[in-house]
Parts: structure tokens; C-alpha cells; sequence
């Protein structure tokens, strides 16, 4: 059997800790090794070998985004998924530079929270729509003075590049050895770096730009 995902937990609240530990206790690929409640314990948390850690801030300072760096200064490898109840943008974004791996708010489901565990292990990234939503309407407002040319990965030029072929987010995402979540995650990225709203504004931009 395949090595288990080991889990850190670092939230303040004992209700929602309790809550991830029975969603993950259901699959025996993930193993939650230790669960922190404020800043003071994060380094020891850190030193129980985790690969994925489900954090949170709160609004008393137990836990603060600047331990976000700290996580990492520990353990530069871990895998840090944002689950939190904070919409407001400017900390989505902040949490976002901070290099989280992946930002649910807790009204999400089971489901995604067990994937976004699956996905940063493997090094992808995993973000609900709402966070999308948030993100891409914040830069709108950063873009608004902003002149520089866009820059898009390789792999989002790829999906450019199938996207103007017509073939729809399931199809590319079996193309490309992805999971259909990715493809749309990468898709949202290119509309927000582009500044089209729609698939059609997509294949007219990517012409006018020899894209592809």
C-alpha cells in the first residue's frame, strides 16, 4: 500500500478541528499526525514529518497569516491548504503570495477538501470557484493602470492552445494528463490574465496575439 498522506492541522476552534479529523479518519490514505491551536505549538507540529498542513487564522491572533512564513521557514516542502471562513480579498491575496497551495472557505464540501489534500500532495494546486472569483475580481481592480504585458505559463499556453481547438475542459484534461478541476482552475487563471470573460474573447485575443 502507498504511504499515507500525513496531516497537520492548525486551527484555533476545537470543532472544526474534530470535523477535519473525522472527514479524514473515513479514508485510510490519509493519516492526521498532529493539530495545533495557536502559533506557539506550530514548530513542533512542524517536526512530526507532515506533508500536508490544513490551516487557518482567527480573528484573536492564536493563529495569524504571518505564521504562514513561519510554516515555511520550518519546512520549506509542506503543502499548506487555506480552509478558512475569511472572504475578504486582500487576505485571500496575501495568503495566496504567501505560497499556500490551495484556499477552500469551510462551506465547502467533503469531497473537496479530501481533493485538495490528493492535489497538493502531488504538487497541484486547488482553489473552490468562490476563491477563483474573489481573486479574479481583485485584479481587475489591480489592472486597471497596470501596462505590462501578460505573462502565461507553459502549461496554461497549452491549454490555450487546446481551448482554441475546441475541445471542452474534460477532453483537455484526459489530453494533458490532468484532472478536469485543474484544467478549469488554469482556464480561470488565463481569463484573469487576459482580461476576457468569455471563450470566444479567449480565441480572439489568442489569434490577434499569434498565441497559437
Amino acid at each position: 500500500m502507498a504511504d499515507k498522506i500525513r496531516i497537520g492541522i492548525a486551527d484555533a476552534h476545537f470543532v472544526v478541528r474534530e470535523g477535519f479529523k473525522a472527514v479524514l479518519a473515513r479514508d485510510k490514505e490519509f493519516e492526521v499526525v498532529g493539530e495545533c491551536v495557536s502559533s506557539d505549538c506550530i514548530p513542533g507540529l512542524m517536526r512530526k514529518g507532515i506533508d500536508v498542513l490544513l490551516f487557518d487564522f482567527d480573528n484573536e491572533g492564536n493563529i495569524t497569516l504571518d505564521d504562514l512564513d513561519r510554516v515555511h521557514r520550518i519546512d520549506p516542502q509542506v503543502k499548506v491548504i487555506m480552509v478558512s471562513s475569511h472572504q475578504d480579498p486582500a487576505k485571500v491575496n496575501r495568503a495566496m503570495r504567501q505560497g499556500v497551495s490551495g484556499y477552500l472557505f469551510k462551506e465547502c464540501d467533503e469531497s473537496e477538501i479530501l481533493n485538495a489534500v490528493r492535489f497538493a500532495r502531488k504538487g497541484d494546486r486547488f482553489f473552490c470557484n468562490r476563491v477563483l472569483d474573489i481573486l479574479v475580481d481583485k485584479r481587475k481592480l489591480d489592472d486597471k493602470n497596470d501596462c505590462l504585458p501578460t505573462r502565461l505559463t507553459k502549461r496554461e499556453l497549452e491549454i490555450v492552445d487546446q481551448i482554441v481547438q475546441g475541445f471542452t475542459a474534460n477532453v483537455i484534461a484526459e489530453r494533458l494528463c490532468l484532472s478536469a478541476h485543474t484544467v478549469t482552475t488554469h482556464r480561470k487563471n488565463i481569463f484573469r490574465k487576459l482580461g476576457v470573460r468569455s471563450t470566444t474573447e479567449l480565441v480572439r485575443h489568442a489569434m490577434s496575439a499569434a498565441m497559437v
